[in-house]
């Protein structure tokens, strides 16, 4: 108990999936700093990329605050020549390859000595910060969208109702 439920924000493959193609910010799980110390776990910076290599292979997040993950990732910390959306969005581009190349016969896994071989190509750091602005504005451009409609879907089920009381 004394290693669960403190201020950690714990990156696991429960989540995994709702936050692919996302920064992460929080998490429903968190340890504590004795946790931290007694586990092979170790704080990562925020803008590391997290990729999951067991079960739910292939999804990816950014982290936007320090966090820890379980064993069940591979961790990049991102230098000064590399954007981290750039990185996991050539990461989710190559998702079907990375997944292809995991093993195991009753669980797949794509083992730590794999990823590391993994590839991307390496534009000037300024290109890569311009496709992160885009990515930014494509996400705002979507999350208004999805507001948009559930306000659309609200009104016409409003619509449909008082219709269907012989209001309209």
């Amino acid at each position: 108990a004394e290693y669960w439920g403190g201020g950690m924000s714990w990156i696991n493959l429960n989540e995994i999936r709702e936050l692919d193609g996302r920064v992460c910010l929080e998490t429903a799980a968190s340890v504590t700093a004795e946790g931290v110390r007694h586990s092979s776990a170790v704080v990562l910076p925020a803008g590391t990329v997290c990729f999951s290599r067991t079960a739910s292979i292939g999804f990816v997040t950014v982290m936007g605050v320090p966090m820890t993950t379980s064993q069940d990732f591979v961790n990049w910390v991102c230098g000064d020549e590399l954007n981290p959306t750039y990185l996991m969005h050539a990461l989710l581009r190559s998702r079907q390859v990375l997944r292809a190349s995991s093993s195991g016969s009753t669980h797949k896994t794509i083992y730590v000595r794999d990823a590391e071989r993994f590839a991307v190509l390496h534009p000037p750091r300024e290109l890569q910060n311009e496709f992160a602005r885009a990515v930014a504005k494509v996400a705002e451009s979507d999350a208004l969208m999805s507001s948009d409609l559930s306000r659309l879907d609200a009104l016409f089920a409003s619509l449909q109702h008082r219709a269907f009381r012989g209001e309209v």
